[in-house]
């Protein structure tokens, strides 16, 4: 687990065989997702990382 949120799994990492799973238990769009969120100045950099990290 990489990241918690009031001890609830928000980002989790794992390996399923010989690839890479990533879960992001919320919804990245404006439905579940905060403004506040979505406008972080990392909001792009964290997406791009986490695809970037399970494609290796």
């Amino acid at each position: 687990m990489v990241l918690t949120i009031n001890n609830d799994p928000l980002l989790v990492f794992g390996n399923y065989h010989n690839g890479k799973i990533a879960c992001f238990m919320s919804d990245c769009s404006p439905h579940w997702g905060t403004q506040q969120f979505m406008s972080w100045p990392f909001y792009t950099a964290l997406w791009v990382n986490i695809l970037t990290h399970i494609a290796r």
